[in-house]
């Protein structure tokens, strides 16, 4: 199975109430057993100034209104958290449903509106055009 948290923190005691339950089951049993757990994802946190980055950046691409800000967060496994664990950044959704029928992101007859590529090309440009601008102005 897969353990996924939203915290380093919960994962720890989740960890630890899993081996206890084990150990609660096996031991009027008369067994062992041994629980392993490999992690495959880290939790994925972005750093709150960075994000605020990139939300100033694609509010000027795509306009206020079109910048979702309290979404939800999401228990999926992303291998970018790897990159946060080392450098300041922010992670984020682009829309990509177009006016054709969507299917979820892994069925197998999705199909991107590539013109969603784009977008994303234009607001991470923007963030790279006013994080340039940031520095210049603190040097």
């Amino acid at each position: 199975g897969t353990l996924r948290t939203l915290s380093e923190e919960t994962r720890r005691q989740c960890k630890l109430w899993i081996e206890e339950q084990v150990e609660r089951v096996c031991q009027p049993l008369g067994v062992r057993a041994q629980v392993e757990f490999l992690v495959a994802y880290d939790v994925l946190i972005s750093d709150q100034e960075a994000t605020n980055w990139l939300i100033d950046s694609a509010e000027k691409i795509l306009g206020p209104e079109n910048v979702l800000k309290a979404l939800e967060p999401s228990m999926g496994g992303e291998d970018f958290s790897f990159f946060l664990n080392s450098v300041q950044g922010a992670h984020f959704r682009l829309g990509i449903k177009g006016s054709k029928e969507q299917f979820p992101i892994h069925h197998n007859r999705f199909d991107i509106d590539e013109e969603a590529l784009k977008t994303g090309i234009q607001v991470l440009s923007q963030v790279v055009w006013d994080n340039l601008e940031r520095r210049s102005e603190h040097e």
